[in-house]
């Protein structure tokens, strides 16, 4: 068997696998282009992070998911189960995680083009943390 980058994948019988799925199956179902993540390594990857800084920085320490990654219903459903906080910087991002009842006082709202109703739509809908990049925004 060749070494892959990643534990997830692995060519089995010549088909590219990734957490046990056949991609080129996926791509034939889905069509192209196609993104494909593996919530188990996500998860994985959310523990860890959050165990080191737990462990390192204490109990008041958080690790937060930059939304701009990625923002899809799964990612926040998986941030949500995870406990995690998630970056957003964008009403779009916002309504995404809502619409799979991520805890939005968990999300911080990061972003240098808020206008008055970016800000107004993120506190109506429960964001509990803002970025304020200038002094413009808090008049």
């Amino acid at each position: 068997m060749e070494k892959m980058i990643c534990e997830n994948l692995k060519v089995e019988n010549g088909r590219l696998k990734m957490a046990n799925l056949d991609v080129a199956s996926l791509a034939e179902q889905y069509g192209t282009p196609l993104y494909v993540m593996d919530a188990g390594r996500i998860r994985e990857r959310c523990r860890t992070y959050k165990n080191a800084v737990k462990k390192y920085f204490g109990d008041n320490a958080d690790v937060v998911y930059a939304s701009k990654a990625a923002c899809f219903k799964d990612i926040y459903r998986i941030m949500r189960q995870e406990n995690m906080s998630v970056d957003v910087v964008s009403t779009g991002e916002i309504a995404t995680a809502k619409a799979v009842h991520y805890h939005l006082e968990n999300a911080i709202y990061n972003s240098n083009t808020k206008t008055d109703e970016d800000i107004a739509f993120a506190i109506e809908n429960g964001v509990g943390t803002f970025v304020v990049d200038s002094t413009e925004e808090l008049i």
